[in-house]
C-alpha cells in the first residue's frame, strides 16, 4: 500500500453544517482520502485561533486512528463510558452514547475503505517518528 498517496489525496473543505462544534470557536471541516478508487470521508474540527493550516492528513489520520482504537479496546458502550469518564449523569451518559455511536461509524467506514492488512499498516506506520 502506498501511504504517501494516499497522503497526497487528502482533501477539505468547510462543513456546510456547523451546528453543534466542540465550541463555537471551531469549524467543521469535511476532509477526504483516496486509496484504489475508494474514497474514506471524515469530519474534522478545529479553533482555527489555535491551529496551523492547511490541515495535516497525518494529523487527521492519527485522530482517527486513535478514536479507532478506543472504540475496539472497549467490549461494549458500558465499557466505553466507564473508561472515558462519563459518569452517572444521564446528560453525560447521552453525550458518551453520541460520541461512541459516532465512533463505531467511523470504525466501521474506515475497514470498509482499506482490508485488514491495509489498515494495520497504516495504524503501524502512524506511530512512526517520520511518515
Amino acid at each position: 500500500m502506498d501511504i504517501q498517496k494516499i497522503l497526497d489525496s487528502f482533501t477539505y473543505e468547510e462543513s456546510e453544517n456547523q451546528e453543534g462544534t466542540f465550541t463555537p470557536e471551531h469549524v467543521r471541516y469535511d476532509c477526504t482520502f483516496e486509496h484504489d478508487g475508494k474514497y474514506f470521508t471524515c469530519e474534522y474540527q478545529v479553533n482555527p485561533r489555535y491551529h496551523k493550516f492547511p490541515l495535516d492528513a497525518k494529523e487527521i489520520l492519527n485522530c482517527i486512528l486513535s478514536d479507532c482504537t478506543g472504540y475496539e479496546e472497549c467490549k461494549d458502550i458500558y465499557d466505553f463510558l466507564d473508561n472515558f469518564g462519563y459518569g452517572n449523569s444521564a446528560k453525560n451518559m447521552r453525550k458518551g452514547a453520541e460520541i461512541y455511536e459516532r465512533m463505531q461509524e467511523q470504525y466501521q467506514e474506515l475497514h470498509e475503505w482499506l482490508n485488514n492488512g491495509e489498515y494495520a499498516e497504516l495504524y503501524d506506520k502512524s506511530f512512526e517518528e517520520e511518515w
